[in-house]
């Protein structure tokens, strides 16, 4: 995985960002540090309840498509990484854990999942925009 870092040139010039050995051009200007802390963070596969690197521990590069520049790698999941995640989803299934909880309890998590959306917004909106090329307003 290679890492995103942020140089600021001497007296307060120009935002370089590199990827790896590749400096990016300005797609990442103008970014807040979420997305950019995001863009540079490992980035695992959710199996079960816990985050791993791909088994294989292979990435593939994500691309912002109006520029052709990477902007950050994701985990690449194996079969067997597959194979897993549908394991551990049908186990958690048939625990009923869900659908065991009152509309009440349910209720509750999701409103706690829109308040995180709400929370990282601006974030969310940076990455989706940039995953699709598509500018920001």
């Amino acid at each position: 995985m290679c890492a995103l870092s942020t140089e600021h040139a001497a007296g307060g010039g120009e935002v370089r960002h590199q990827f790896g050995g590749t400096t990016l051009g300005p797609v990442l200007d103008g970014l807040s540090e979420a997305t950019i802390a995001a863009l540079g963070s490992p980035h695992h596969l959710l199996i079960g309840d816990r985050w791993r690197p791909a088994s294989a521990d292979v990435t593939v590069p994500v691309y912002e498509p109006s520029t052709g520049e990477v902007i950050t790698e994701l985990a690449n999941a194996s079969d067997a990484d597959v194979d897993a995640a549908v394991t551990q989803a049908r186990r958690a299934f048939d625990a009923g854990s869900w659908h065991a909880r009152s509309p009440i309890e349910m209720t509750r998590v999701l409103l706690r999942l829109a308040d995180l959306v709400d929370e990282h917004a601006t974030m969310l909106s940076e990455l989706e925009a940039l995953d699709s090329g598509k500018p920001l307003v």
